[in-house]
């Protein structure tokens, strides 16, 4: 399978499609010439050539977005750049642009946890109760987002072990609590201990952990 992808397009306007993809695609130029531009965006090449008027061919390119709305902003403020509607399918997110140089541009988004305002269920392997299982589930908004399937993950785990060796045969809420101390570095255990006092936790729920 080959690493890079190279599409040949045919402009008319090479400096202003240069100026385009450069501008609000942010697409680096890798080489020019007076008739050609080879752009290169990860897996993708783009090579511009240029021919006479007037514009014939069509290209259409999907863009991922970090900051959707702010990429949106970019694109509408050039000039000849139409939005149609914005569409929403589940947790993505996306909207189609006409765009100079007979480029089709969709912007999109996937929306992570924070953005959709959901609380993913825990990975869990025994049955929890209610109360352990929001406090775990809430305290994982406090971490940090590229960290925090992991330390779900984590948290998890070691409150079910502490519920095995409760011998309940149910996640407890002081399970929970101790077994997310337990999955905590040490350098931020006063901080998640402070987060869980905050939720209610008891000096005995506790224990010495990060006192």
């Amino acid at each position: 399978m080959a690493d890079v992808v190279a599409v040949v397009y045919p402009v008319v306007d090479l400096e202003g499609a240069c100026a385009f993809l450069q501008g609000p695609l942010h697409m680096a130029k890798a080489a020019s010439s007076s008739g050609d531009a080879c752009f290169e965006n990860g897996a993708l090449r783009l090579e511009l050539k240029r021919v006479p008027g007037p514009q014939a061919a069509v290209l259409e390119l999907e863009l991922e977005a970090r900051s959707f709305d702010s990429c949106r902003q970019e694109l509408l403020g050039w000039p000849q750049v139409s939005a149609g509607p914005e569409r929403r399918d589940g947790a993505r997110v996306e909207q189609r642009f006409q765009a100079p140089h007979g480029l089709t541009l969709t912007l999109f988004k996937v929306l992570d946890e924070d953005e959709l305002g959901v609380l993913p269920p825990l990975p869990a392997t025994m049955a929890w109760s209610p109360e352990a299982d929001g406090m775990v589930r809430e305290m994982m908004r406090h971490v940090p987002l590229p960290f925090r399937e992991a330390a779900r993950k984590r948290a998890t785990t070691c409150a079910e072990q502490r519920a095995a060796e409760e011998a309940t045969g149910l996640v407890s809420r002081r399970a929970a609590i101790r077994g997310m101390l337990d999955a905590t570095p040490a350098f931020e255990l006063k901080h998640v201990r402070h987060g869980l006092q905050m939720m209610g936790a008891t000096a005995e729920e506790l224990g010495s952990a990060g006192a």
